[in-house]
């Protein structure tokens, strides 16, 4: 943990470049009692087992806001769960690694606002996704026609007050009428908004 105790733990940042690490860990930018802001974890790398817990930032009674999350590498097992933080402008953006299907990648609690999730590889199965107020697809230039993003299985998700933003990184070979296929889900509610970004 980077920072904890009865006061507030702001600011502060984990680096994971490797390791192996065994079951009910939990690891976090920040936390304990206190209100936990604007820190962040980086994962690079490292095996994590089973119902491993990764938090930008948590509390047992204050405010979890503005923390962040980035994965670029790294094999993470069943029951995996990724949190920014419980409140609002929490980040997780996922750019590499391997995910077992049974992870949750939650932003926010159902108040919380602006909780965005960055999704940057394609092919990721998850079993839920909640608590984001912002979905933003990077679609890599290594897709092809017909490829999916995130597939969410055998949970819901609920779509609604959520902005989806997508766009094609460069060097990309998908031509005019091509199909990607952002979210695959067991059942959806309506889109609020879309946009290319």
């Amino acid at each position: 943990m980077g920072g904890g105790g009865t006061g507030n733990s702001d600011y502060n940042t984990v680096n994971i470049n490797g390791g192996t690490f065994s079951k009910n860990i939990k690891i976090a930018g920040g936390g304990f009692s206190g209100n936990s802001h604007n820190n962040t974890v980086n994962i690079n790398g490292g095996t994590f087992s089973d119902h491993t817990n990764i938090y930008g930032g948590s509390t047992t009674g204050g405010t979890v806001s503005g923390n962040t999350v980035n994965i670029t590498g790294g094999t993470f097992g069943a029951f995996t769960e990724i949190r920014g933080g419980n409140a609002d402008n929490n980040t997780v953006t996922i750019s590499g690694g391997s995910f077992h299907s049974f992870t949750t990648l939650f932003g926010g609690n159902n108040a919380g606002n602006n909780n965005t999730l960055n999704l940057k590889i394609k092919g990721l199965t998850v079993y839920s996704v909640d608590g984001f107020q912002n979905l933003n697809f990077y679609i890599p230039n290594t897709a092809q026609p017909n490829d999916t993003m995130l597939t969410v299985y055998p949970t819901a998700v609920n779509l609604s007050n959520v902005t989806i933003k997508a766009g094609v990184q460069d060097g990309s070979t998908l031509k005019t009428g091509d199909t990607i296929t952002l979210i695959k889900a067991a059942l959806r509610t309506s889109i609020s908004g879309y946009e290319t970004i």
